[in-house]
């Protein structure tokens, strides 16, 4: 009996040994615990993808600076056009950073896990949370996400049809995914209240607010307002005119900027070029016409002595004609006669359609744009000139549809553009040292945290499968922040 006992603890042995940390006593649903909180094995798996994502970048970056030696040479061909080849190490075999990639993945993903830890600490610190409405607008975006199908998971190479499908193969609840998504929310909402003061809780001051006159002084630096006139160098069908006719569009241009400067109305002056334009294209379809008319003169006294016989035969038979007829068509031309008596109406004046123009022009800060420093449309030379232009200056620009007369506006004065540009401004200020804020306190709490090695062991010691057509693309599979954008957030 003894022996039956011993012959059957082997043998279960043998089976946990083969079933690794997977069971057996080996709890690997969490990755680790602070406290009294659970870390989910689920977040430490997206924590997982999300650092193979980094991975791949890194090591890209460190190819890009010189920094890698993970190439294999292949040469030794007779072919002298290809005498040297360089294959790639596959990734999991490469070095990033001085670590194996297993151990760069694994470091990364537990300090990914140890920042989502800092910012739930941090947000009660600072009695920062979620609204009842933001959790509940959440919640529903985050269910259409996970259960709808849509046109997302075959556009990043996957088979399947809905989000919920692809994480639940690798091992991720609905529920680990959505803590996922609402610690990147409120990651947000904890930004905004430590450098903007938004969200603090009752009684709470951040340290770390930024003033608003700086916000703004960052959003005059990175954009400009432009507002332009345009003075098109197409014809009414949208074919580029030739360079004497843009030459005469171009000293219109110039005429109407000297107005400008002269401290003309800006609103009358863009409905001028308007009306002028109007009429340069009038006027090169009048021209045309003529032009087309004169070659159908010019055909037909060239028309045969034959035409001419049968047409002097048709105009005796003409004349041959009844008298009853000859009648109604007196009586007809009499008629036409009369009706060419009635007055015409007379055409507006340019400065009747300018005044229309202008009236129905609506306010002048609609023709405004704002412009950002890096912007490259309508070109990088547009952009250049507009800020090296001094507050209030007009420059002319010139592009294969129009000549422009620009003015830079004073974006400091606009009160509605520095309110919808100051988030974005100070997100551009405060990122980076928020990024190192979260790093440095999560680097403070990973020691405190109890990591489940085997949970570790088990997602982090090989690349997890994602299935789809790019199995083989580990970096193709949807990033955390990926989600958290397509989300709408």
């Amino acid at each position: 009996m003894i022996k039956k006992i011993k012959t059957a603890a082997a043998a279960i042995l043998a089976v946990c040994m083969l079933a690794g940390a997977s069971g057996c006593g080996y709890n690997t649903r969490t990755a680790g615990t602070y406290e009294s909180e659970t870390l989910p094995a689920g977040l430490y798996i997206l924590a997982v993808k999300d650092a193979e994502n980094d991975a791949y970048a890194e090591r890209q970056k460190e190819a890009d600076d010189g920094k890698t030696d993970d190439t294999a040479d292949t040469a030794d061909t007779a072919d002298t056009a290809a005498a040297e080849t360089e294959t790639t190490v596959p990734i999991e075999s490469a070095t990033i950073g001085g670590k194996s990639y297993y151990d760069w993945v694994n470091e990364r993903a537990k300090a990914v896990l140890s920042e989502n830890l800092a910012v739930n600490k941090l947000a009660e610190e600072y009695g920062v949370a979620l609204s009842d409405e933001q959790v509940k607008t959440f919640k529903k975006s985050f269910n259409s996400l996970w259960q709808d199908e849509s046109a997302y998971p075959s556009y990043l190479g996957f088979d399947e049809k809905s989000f919920g499908e692809i994480y639940t193969k690798i091992g991720v609840a609905k529920t680990s995914l959505l803590e996922k998504m609402m610690a990147l929310e409120l990651r947000n909402n904890l930004f905004f209240a430590l450098y903007d003061g938004a969200g603090l809780g009752e009684g709470k001051t951040s340290e770390y607010i930024v003033p608003e006159a700086d916000v703004n002084k960052a959003t005059a630096e990175d954009y400009t307002i432009a507002r332009k006139i345009d003075i098109s160098v197409k014809d009414s069908e949208g074919n580029v005119i030739d360079e004497d006719a843009r030459s005469v569009r171009r000293e219109k241009a110039e005429e109407l900027l000297e107005k400008l400067q002269n401290g003309a109305d800006w609103l009358s002056v863009n409905a001028e070029a308007a009306v002028y334009t109007e009429d340069a294209n009038a006027a090169l379809a009048l021209e045309a016409a003529k032009a087309e008319e004169q070659d159908t003169a010019e055909t037909a006294e060239a028309a045969t002595e034959e035409d001419t016989a049968e047409a002097a035969t048709e105009e005796s038979t003409s004349e041959a004609a009844t008298e009853e007829g000859t009648t109604e068509a007196a009586t007809e031309e009499s008629t036409s006669e009369q009706e060419s008596q009635e007055p015409a109406q007379p055409a507006k004046t340019a400065e009747e359609r300018i005044a229309e123009k202008v009236a129905a022009s609506g306010a002048l800060e609609t023709y405004n744009t704002v412009v950002d420093k890096t912007a490259t449309t309508p070109s990088e030379g547009y952009v250049k000139k507009l800020f090296e232009t001094e507050i209030g200056g007009y420059y002319l620009y010139e592009n294969d549809d129009s000549i422009s007369i620009v003015i830079r506006e004073d974006i400091s004065k606009n009160a509605d553009v520095l309110n919808q540009y100051f988030y974005t401004s100070l997100n551009k200020l405060k990122a980076d040292e928020y990024t190192e804020l979260l790093k440095t306190k999560g680097a403070e709490l990973a020691g405190q945290i109890n990591w489940n090695v085997a949970a570790l062991k088990r997602y982090a010691d090989k690349p997890l499968k994602q299935g789809g057509k790019n199995a083989e693309k580990q970096e193709n599979y949807p990033s955390s922040s990926l989600l958290y954008s397509i989300l709408g957030r």
